[in-house]
């Protein structure tokens, strides 16, 4: 069972003393546990209209950071990213978040906690935009294993958050250049009765963002071509990305990273 415990935040400071456009919030997942991992969720409630950033923002934009303050002997792990949408934006494509969105992120604690409560502490700044930007940015401190923490299970919106995360990708896929086009290539198995492809490059100017892909599926093998970006391959040492995957002929679709 996960618990929900009570937590300290601050708010976040927007430009001028704006109303800030995000609300930040910081949700632990568990009790803190010596050489474990404890799971904090960075959700964002973002204002109507306006949108936040996944790791590749795309042609415009910026991605959060987040720099965590902890005790000796905790470390942080990668951010695990929600699937994103397409944003357009004038000429431009973008990829991000409205409405809502919960980055997830892991922390390892040593093998001997200190003493009683521990604080965590996160400097997180947000590009957030509509027809303008602004960067907004503020300060948040958790207390764990504190006497003033409460109890809830809080299982479900853990399991709400896992659930829109991009599922592992059974295949192993190649890349490639050929004539002006970034070419994506792996076996599909597992794709009868799938209607819909589209891809999303998790490095930014691998491909023109704008341009549309051409898709073929030919001896159990997919294809995916696009125009390719303005950054040298040689620039990455892999390209990952999600596949986008639907059986309906509209409506969400699957991702696979």
């Amino acid at each position: 069972v996960s618990i929900f415990l009570v937590l300290s935040i601050g708010p976040v400071h927007a430009e001028d003393g704006e109303s800030p456009f995000v609300q930040l919030r910081l949700v632990p997942e568990g009790v803190l546990k010596p050489g474990n991992e404890i799971t904090i969720a960075i959700e964002q409630s973002i204002a109507p209209g306006w949108h936040t950033y996944w790791k590749n923002p795309g042609d415009s934009g910026a991605a959060p950071r987040i720099k965590w303050t902890m005790p000796d002997g905790f470390t942080a792990g990668t951010i695990e990213w929600p699937v994103p949408h397409k944003l357009p934006y004038g000429p431009l494509l973008n990829y991000g978040y409205e409405d809502a969105v919960i980055l997830l992120q892991k922390i390892q604690t040593p093998a001997e906690l200190p003493e009683g409560p521990v604080t965590l502490t996160a400097d997180i700044d947000v590009l957030v935009c509509k027809e303008i930007c602004i960067p907004e940015s503020g300060k948040y401190e958790i207390t764990l294993n504190g006497p003033d923490s409460s109890n809830a299970d809080n299982a479900s919106y853990f399991e709400n958050a896992r659930g829109k995360l991009p599922l592992p990708n059974p295949s192993r896929a190649s890349y490639s250049e050929q004539n002006g086009a970034f070419i994506i290539d792996m076996p599909v198995s597992w794709s009868q009765g799938v209607k819909r492809y589209d891809y999303i490059p998790a490095e930014w100017g691998m491909v023109e963002n704008t341009a549309p892909s051409e898709i073929n599926i030919e001896g159990g093998r997919l294809t995916i071509k696009q125009q390719r970006g303005q950054r040298a391959l040689s620039e990455v040492e892999e390209v990952p990305g999600l596949l986008l995957w639907s059986m309906e002929d509209t409506g969400p679709m699957n991702a696979y990273a």
